[in-house]
């Protein structure tokens, strides 16, 4: 009883300080267009999203014919692309979900009693073909890329999801029970990783129940665990009857580059018959907690799109971009600069694989002037990304990481850079591959760097937040439970003295520390904190 009536004391100061503020004192709304759950896109369940190339690709079960698929800029707005898949093997499949690898797409399905079969495509768009016969193993198959390139294999089953590792992507090796125990049969599993954790989704129930819902576990280890199932599951979960059977869901990063957006779907019934529609809700976190912003149908503000984003290959160089050649290197930089922090992402390829020893592509960050500047090139002839920074003219080794052999620069590859105050940590197709150390480097412009290739440049760009920074500004729904870190980012805080150790939010005043994993708020008398 003393921990509930310690938690409401909590809810009530932060409410109590909501309508203690006069309406000058509050600051400004964000102006949004809103959207509500479900999206209607006709009856589909088991929704995957997959993410490339700056657009957002819906795999959802359709039955029928075959599998069909959505496209969207920002996970609200939806375009039919028709049917994807129309193999027989698709007809009446369960739960496909699409992984983007090295220029190929592949599709891992289920069938009935029927085990996984795997599927290719050239194009996010289909078609997609049979490639495998039935690989076993139960249903919802999906597949999760690590960051030394090693495949994993996740599954449902009775009494928790299994793992495995794959040697490539048609070979599924032994099994192994992951920590992720509903009670019962146990499905829907899917893993992202953020930030030092790994997540694990996944769901339980019968998808008919009211009682379908989300769980999930996280490991700080590798994608086979040690998993640990977390304190606050289930985070969906609906018995309303408008609106229950929440369930098998899949998670992406949102079109600012630094939010997750999960989606999921709902069961309703309508003239007699059940039917399963779309929804999407956002995702915060609080070190290894995770949290969902509803189950909402309900209106709520549409995802935020980046500060800056074309796509170059289809809208062209325009006066937003600058060509230049510095110490024979030859650059694309924008016009436009990022805040000192910030997220951003560059897609490309070349036109053809290069001739002479050597050459490189690769992404510009942090761009000063032509004396000061970071880039992060892909070393074509030794596979490996090397990162280097311009100081007053000076080009000076940041470290650098070897890239898979069988990458092929011709195909779409992405660099991701999120740059948190003077360290930056660089992907590669989703792969963590250096953590660097910048010292005195703010903001800038970004671009690309290339030398002997014709390079084609796809979709750029960058968010002024990072490491989770846009949670503090999305709009949190009550009734429900706010972080007492995710204050809002300006005018959000008052703390007296000055800054203080506060290793989420630099330059804070106020207290914040690290326990059990999660952040924690120490507010003294007097200090306040204020929330969206």
């Amino acid at each position: 009883m003393a921990r509930k009536w310690s938690r409401w004391c909590f809810v009530a100061a932060m409410l109590l300080m909501l309508t203690d503020v006069t309406a000058a004192q509050l600051p400004q709304p964000i102006v949004a267009s809103t959207y509500r759950n479900p999206i209607n896109l006709g009856n589909m369940g088991d929704p995957y999203v997959l993410r490339w190339n700056g657009r957002y690709y819906l795999y959802p079960t359709t039955g029928g014919q075959g599998l069909r698929s959505w496209v969207s800029e920002d996970l609200i707005h939806w375009q039919s692309l028709g049917y994807v898949a129309q193999e027989p093997v698709a007809r009446g499949a369960y739960a496909p979900e699409v992984i983007y690898w090295n220029g190929t797409f592949y599709m891992y399905l289920s069938r009935p009693n029927d085990g996984h079969y795997v599927l290719t495509s050239e194009s996010p768009t289909g078609p997609f073909t049979q490639q495998t016969q039935s690989l076993g193993w139960s249903i919802d198959g999906s597949v999760f890329i690590d960051h030394d390139g090693r495949w994993y294999f996740t599954h449902a089953a009775g009494r928790g999801i299994r793992g495995h590792q794959m040697s490539d992507p048609y070979t599924i090796g032994p099994e192994v029970r992951l920590d992720s125990d509903l009670g019962g049969w146990t499905e829907g599993p899917g893993i992202f990783y953020r930030q030092g954790f790994y997540f694990m989704t996944y769901c339980g129930n019968h998808y008919l129940s009211k009682g379908y819902r989300i769980h999930y576990s996280v490991s700080d280890t590798g994608p086979l665990g040690p998993w640990q199932m977390a304190a606050n599951n289930p985070i969906v979960l609906n018995t309303s009857d408008d609106f229950s059977g929440l369930g098998h869901n899949s998670n992406v990063i949102g079109p600012d580059l630094d939010s997750y957006y999960m989606a999921y779907h709902n069961r309703q019934v309508e003239f007699g018959s059940s039917i399963r529609l779309l929804n999407i809700d956002r995702l915060v976190f609080n070190g290894k907690k995770l949290s969902v912003l509803g189950a909402a149908n309900r209106s709520q503000p549409v995802p935020k799109m980046a500060d800056f984003y074309t796509w170059i290959d289809e809208d062209g160089y325009d006066d937003r971009w600058q060509e230049l050649v510095i110490d024979g290197l030859q650059l694309l930089v924008g016009r436009p600069e990022t805040a000192a922090d910030y997220t951003a992402e560059f897609n490309f390829h070349i036109q053809e694989r290069p001739t002479q020893p050597h050459a490189f592509i690769g992404a510009v960050f942090s761009y000063v002037d032509a004396a000061n500047f970071i880039y992060v090139i892909v070393d074509l002839t030794e596979h490996q990304l090397i990162a280097v920074a311009v100081r007053e003219g000076r080009h000076e080794p940041l470290g650098d990481a070897p890239l898979p052999r069988e990458f092929d620069f011709t195909k779409l590859h992405t660099i991701r850079v999120e740059k948190d105050g003077h360290q930056a940590r660089i992907y590669c197709d989703g792969m963590l591959k250096l953590q660097l150390a910048l010292g005195q480097v703010e903001g800038g412009k970004i671009g690309y760097v290339y030398k002997q290739v014709e390079p084609v440049f796809r979709f750029t760009a960058f968010s002024n937040d990072v490491s989770g920074s846009s949670d503090y500004n999305v709009y949190k729904p009550i009734p429900g439970e706010i972080e007492a870190v995710h204050y809002l980012q300006d005018d959000g805080h008052f703390a007296q003295g000055g800054r203080a150790d506060n290793p989420l939010r630099r330059g804070d005043a106020t207290r914040i520390r690290i326990i059990d994993d999660r952040y924690v708020l120490q507010l003294a008398a007097g200090e306040w904190t204020r929330y969206n």
